[in-house]
């Protein structure tokens, strides 16, 4: 509260009215002393760069890995692209020191048959400090291959990427990689149904091309996170897979999620099968001979409370809330 400062520069609290303008009922803070109800600080970064602490103390990260993109042949459904991995901790100790920040790329576009591109890890490090990551995403399965599975490793500071969707083509049908959470399989190939497997999201696994209901071959959902902003975010859904009869959505069907939607030869085309930036999630799968949709970047989310740190970064953007 304002009555914890006792001057400002050596004038009286009590006898400013305003400082840099702005009315003391206004002012967030001055040298660390909270005036209002600012609950936690925070610093995002979409793109690689340096955290630097002054002081060091007590911190919660998210660390999200880029998404990896569809599959791509040269007819029938490819698989969706699976997430990126999302590790979210709390209470992890910083020391004063410049700490890297990576922030994975999602995988390209496939333009050539085969399974799509996996995305790119993002990741936390500092000396002391076991190095914090979210892994990339698997591509989307091909003609004839099985999607990929997310990149390795889950334990306790480290997540890995959703599975690729499997394809469903006049090779038959594939499976899904592997992943914190699989991607969905193929299916329909012995029928002509045609309907790929979505990628794996950080929530759920992508949905098989025959699965029952109305979700066949959806992306799995991602996860929900507040550290940025204050309120939440929606990262890591698998993308949507291609299918003939039906459209494969990202993301569980929930577009906040950014993830690309997989094409379909009977309904919407899915103009939007590439996944949005720094969300990590996978992109669509296409149909017929056209280029699969692209996979998110990913992001890293450092928040604290109140004079937990001293925050000395230019990189990345800070906020409080």
């Amino acid at each position: 509260m304002a009555n914890e400062v006792e001057k400002v520069n050596g004038i009286a609290i009590a006898s400013i009215e305003k400082i840099n303008g702005r009315t003391d009922a206004n002012i967030d803070h001055i040298s660390g002393r909270e005036f209002l109800g600012i609950a936690y600080y925070s610093r995002t970064f979409t793109g690689d760069g340096d955290f630097v602490v002054g002081s060091g103390g007590n911190v919660d990260i998210l660390v999200v890995g880029g998404g990896a993109s569809g599959g791509r042949g040269t007819g029938y459904t490819m698989g969706g692209g699976g997430a990126g991995g999302a590790h979210v901790e709390t209470g992890i100790t910083l020391t004063a020191q410049t700490y890297t920040i990576t922030v994975g790329g999602g995988g390209a576009s496939k333009t050539s048959s085969g399974a799509g591109n996996d995305g790119s890890d993002s990741s936390i490090a500092g000396s002391g400090l076991t190095t914090r990551i979210g892994r990339g995403g698997g591509g989307g399965a091909g003609p004839g291959v099985n999607g990929t599975s997310g990149g390795s490793g889950t334990t306790s500071e480290t997540h890995q990427g959703g599975g690729g969707g499997g394809s469903s083509t006049n090779y038959g049908d594939t499976s899904g990689g592997g992943g914190d959470y699989d991607g969905g399989d193929g299916d329909g190939a012995s029928g002509n149904a045609w309907s790929s497997g979505g990628g794996g999201g950080a929530g759920e696994a992508g949905h098989d091309g025959s699965e029952a209901g109305t979700k066949d071959s959806y992306g799995g959902v991602g996860i929900t996170n507040d550290y940025s902003l204050g309120y939440n975010g929606y990262y890591s859904g698998g993308g949507g897979g291609a299918a003939r009869f039906h459209q494969g959505v990202g993301g569980g069907g929930n577009s906040n999620y950014g993830a690309g939607d997989g094409q379909s030869y009977t309904y919407d085309p899915g103009t939007d099968r590439n996944a949005d930036a720094n969300k990590g999630g996978g992109g669509g799968g296409p149909t017929g001979a056209t280029d699969s949709g692209s996979g998110g970047s990913g992001i890293v989310v450092i928040r604290w409370a109140p004079g937990a740190i001293t925050d000395n970064s230019s990189d990345g953007t800070g906020r409080s809330y």
